[in-house]
């Protein structure tokens, strides 16, 4: 029996620096029978030329070229051009074990499984694969989930995070295609996987960490900062969403539990209006109090946040002055933390001289 076709979609903006690494860890797999697909995302470096290069070398690679558009179109043409049997996305900066992608096809075709997922794991930002908290996790439990409800019960709990990233999975194509990936700047992985899962029939979670995610950057793993407005409203444009898939579910207790995610994000979104100009403040806060109203949100919010929220709409000014002392004081330092940063600094120059 031949091997069924597998398309490997990998987005790329100014990724000549891992092109060399991403590429050979790809065209190694021990399941040979792929279709590559690099999404060059407008990018302004060697990036196009390198995946030229490659794809003069081997068949299975197609190079697709477009204008800037972001990650999540770059994923799109990739899944509009894929003619596997099966998708899976990966990116340019990860890593994958050699049987990764023969790993997850037999335990698609063996089950009969729409999404196959791998333990992923989180590594520091180099390839030599350091575990991000010093060891690596306890692989999880293997199981089989036919109930979407299930999915949305593990995202809550948040202790496996396989139904908020779309790579270290195996598609099968008709259930990957039948989403496509919004253009937010935070939460298009989760928005996308959740709004896919849905749909499937059968879903196998293995315990095999066969994907790495490394973590390049870990400034960018912090929080969202107040001042991002664009990124905190795609949070709360996440949290809505969440709340319109789970409710096809009929769970009541699961929908109040996203219910009052959305409403803390718009809390978190009030906040960061502080540091806009007055005006500017004013239109996003009757937005913001618009979508409490529609949604019906209001009450689910605990005791302290409502009050926030009171006073935010009837004493903003007041508002705004009580929130800008209270982010100062977390920004600056106490005087025993001072003493902290003097007595390490004292120590460093010793060392220096």
């Amino acid at each position: 029996m031949t091997d069924e076709l597998i398309s490997i979609i990998i987005p790329l903006y100014n990724a000549e620096n891992y092109v060399d690494k991403i590429l050979p860890c790809i065209l190694g797999q021990t399941y040979t029978a792929l279709e590559i697909l690099l999404v060059n995302d407008g990018s302004t470096d060697g990036t196009l030329s390198k995946c030229r290069q490659y794809q003069r070398q081997d068949a299975r690679i197609r190079v697709l070229s477009q204008e800037n558009g972001g990650v999540s179109a770059a994923r799109n043409r990739g899944l509009a051009e894929a003619k596997g049997e099966y998708i899976s996305f990966v990116d340019a900066d990860d890593y994958l074990k050699p049987d990764f992608i023969e790993v997850l096809y037999r335990a698609a075709t063996a089950e009969g499984c729409d999404v196959v997922c791998a333990d992923y794991v989180e590594t520091l930002g180099s390839y030599d694969l350091t575990p991000l908290n010093g060891t690596f996790p306890a692989p999880r439990a293997e199981r089989t989930i036919e109930s979407h409800i299930d999915v949305l019960r593990d995202y809550c709990k948040n202790t496996d995070q396989y139904g908020a990233i779309a790579c270290a999975k195996l598609w099968a194509r008709p259930l990957a295609q039948k989403e496509r990936f919004d253009k937010l700047r935070y939460g298009e992985d989760t928005l996308y996987t959740q709004s896919t899962l849905r749909h499937a029939k059968r879903i196998k979670l293995l315990g095999y960490q066969g994907y790495y995610y490394i973590r390049w950057d870990l400034s960018a793993t912090k929080r969202t900062p107040l001042n991002d407005y664009g990124r905190l409203t795609d949070y709360v444009t996440l949290k809505k969403e969440m709340v319109r898939i789970c409710a096809g579910v009929q769970d009541e207790t699961l929908l109040h539990t996203f219910q009052e995610q959305y409403a803390s994000a718009i809390v978190t979104v009030a906040r960061a209006t502080i540091e806009m100009p007055p005006a500017e403040s004013r239109e996003i806060q009757r937005k913001i109090l618009q979508e409490l109203k529609e949604g019906r949100l209001f009450p689910l919010l605990p005791f302290p946040k409502r009050v926030e929220l009171f006073l935010y709409r009837y004493c903003n000014p007041f508002y705004r002055a009580a929130m800008k002392r209270h982010l100062a004081k977390l920004t600056t330092p106490s005087p025993v933390r001072r003493k902290r940063i003097g007595d390490f600094s004292l120590q460093a120059e010793k060392v220096m001289v």
